[in-house]
């Protein structure tokens, strides 16, 4: 085998939460609909690619910024997604690239965290869901 392949996806899970933007803006880790699409690309990268040494990165991951019905964004559910989410690509040695595409308003693929022009955060309780369990 060559020692030198790594294997790099996009994986936008579960999609009608995650990418569709007429998609739902409900995710909860008590819902085993919203955590099996995650529980089962981690078991199949682990099949496909880890259990025989080949290195996965996820170069995009993410989820759109959604308007509710009462107006609020579905920044608390996408804290929660991204939490679980990161918890299983750590638990299975994966890294993972947030897709920030600078999108925030419209009915678009808004994965924005950074505002560019003011160097802050958007959401930093979501960028903190992304990198605390890599800082101990």
């Amino acid at each position: 085998g060559d020692n030198k392949i790594i294997v790099s996806i996009h994986a936008y899970t579960p999609y009608d939460f995650a990418l569709n933007p007429s998609g739902t803006d409900q995710w909860s880790v008590d819902n085993s609909s919203d955590t099996q699409p995650i529980d089962q690309l981690f078991e199949s990268l682990e099949m496909n690619f880890l259990s025989l040494n080949i290195p996965v990165i996820i170069g995009e991951f993410g989820s759109v910024s959604k308007i509710k019905e009462d107006l609020s964004t579905n920044i608390d559910e996408r804290v929660a997604c991204a939490t679980y989410y990161i918890s299983k690509a750590k638990e299975y040695g994966v890294p993972c690239v947030w897709w920030d595409n600078g999108g925030f308003i419209g009915q678009g693929e808004n994965f924005g965290l950074l505002i560019r022009n003011e160097k802050t955060w958007k959401f930093p309780n979501l960028v903190d869901a992304i990198t605390s369990p890599y800082k101990d």
